[in-house]
């Protein structure tokens, strides 16, 4: 299926996603694979309890997700919603294939879903990035059966995930640090606390909201690799982006220094944290 443009984001977040942002993660995506491996496991056990026969993914990224939420849901329709051009036509590329699965471009602030339709929505780090939370929950809410269920990671705030914190801060030490995230404001940690998660999806008409937390590992690759990765994505990709290349060159030493403190057989692995929510 060839995906087309249906969406030309206005916020500075969803062009972002829609741009430069949505590239990077293209170009990283094996790296993102490897890292979000524990997550994803966590993500899929919690779908399998729910069996559904129509899901919908926010967020989805190249398509791992879905392509293993399919195996368990052979008899089920999965709509893939993400901002990102280029990031559904590498999950096209990858998992296209399999019949079931409808890659869609669209900002779920906006998208017109069907109404009542959905058993069960789920997100791997996917609901963090909304430009207004309220509007775009209550879309999504607006998309469920009565008796669906909303299901989706975000993580956990920085502080507690040293894997993204760590290199981050070794890099703000050479490079300017951006004004931190204030409130639900779009961003990586707009759902890291659990009072936070209750108030939004409450606010936007979901019920019975529960987040637990999970502390996992994260496999950031080989020194080089991580080192790559922490000038790509995260807190500190903008600034890196925006140096002069002696700047750019120092920050990514100090960022090497750091982390190879923590390399064992070849590998760094850091922790990190998330929440799982449910909501209905």
């Amino acid at each position: 299926m060839m995906i087309n443009r249906k969406l030309n984001p206005t916020s500075e977040i969803g062009k972002y996603w829609d741009g430069i942002g949505g590239d990077r993660w293209v170009s990283n995506i094996t790296m993102l694979d490897k890292m979000l491996a524990p997550t994803t496991k966590i993500l899929l056990d919690e779908i399998s309890k729910h069996p559904s026969s129509t899901l919908l993914e926010i967020g989805c990224g190249a398509g791992d997700v879905a392509e293993n939420v399919s195996v368990n849901n052979r008899q089920s329709t999965i709509d893939a919603l993400d901002i990102s051009l280029n990031i559904l036509i590498l999950a096209e590329k990858r998992v296209g294939k399999i019949n079931q699965i409808n890659f869609i471009h669209g900002d779920a602030e906006t998208y017109k879903f069907k109404n009542y339709f959905y058993n069960l929505v789920y997100s791997r780090f996917g609901v963090m990035f909304f430009n207004n939370p309220k509007i775009a929950f209550t879309n999504i809410k607006k998309s469920m059966g009565v008796q669906g269920k909303l299901i989706f990671l975000s993580w956990n705030n920085i502080e507690n995930n040293p894997w993204m914190y760590y290199p981050s801060q070794a890099a703000f030490s050479v490079l300017p640090q951006p004004e931190k995230q204030k409130g639900n404001s779009p961003g990586a940690f707009s759902l890291a606390e659990k009072a936070v998660i209750v108030e939004v999806l409450t606010n936007s008409g979901f019920n019975n909201v529960h987040s637990r937390k999970y502390d996992i590992n994260i496999n950031l690759g080989k020194l080089d690799q991580a080192v790559h990765f922490a000038t790509q994505l995260g807190p500190a990709a903008t600034p890196y982006a925006e140096a002069t290349d002696f700047k750019k060159n120092s920050a990514k030493e100090a960022i090497k220094n750091e982390l190879s403190k923590f390399e064992n057989n070849e590998n760094i692995t850091l922790p990190g944290s998330c929440w799982l929510t449910i909501a209905i």
